[in-house]
């Protein structure tokens, strides 16, 4: 049984990587990749969002999580806001450019879009 673990692990790492190259395939038009698309879905679904409360959901250690923010901010994706109250906290809000009325003209956010591409690769049983 042990010997097989080696091989098992390297099938799991193969996977891991060809999901990864599918979503950033998906995503490519969106100028997002695989990273990005949780911290994305995280803030549409929770406006306002802090970093410290996506570290805790997300499981993410703040120095990824701080570089993703940043390039999401330099695409136009999210906005970041200064609380008003205390200075170190910074609230997240998506922008205009990623909201569905916006993104509706490209077929939807880019989850839908990738689930609407695809949905022609599903085997019915």
């Amino acid at each position: 049984m042990t010997g097989n673990f080696p091989e098992l692990g390297r099938c799991i790492s193969i996977l891991d990587q060809l999901m990864k190259m599918y979503y950033d395939h998906g995503l490519a038009d969106f100028e997002i990749g695989w990273g990005q698309q949780f911290y994305v879905e995280y803030i549409s679904d929770h406006p306002g969002a802090s970093a410290q409360e996506m570290v805790e959901y997300i499981r993410v250690d703040k120095a990824t999580l701080t570089k993703n923010i940043k390039k999401l901010a330099e695409i136009g994706y999210i906005e970041i806001v200064g609380d008003k109250k205390d200075k170190r906290v910074k609230h997240l809000y998506l922008t205009a450019k990623y909201q569905p009325e916006s993104m509706a003209q490209n077929g939807g956010t880019p989850w839908k879009r990738m689930k609407a591409n695809n949905s022609h690769h599903k085997r019915e049983l």
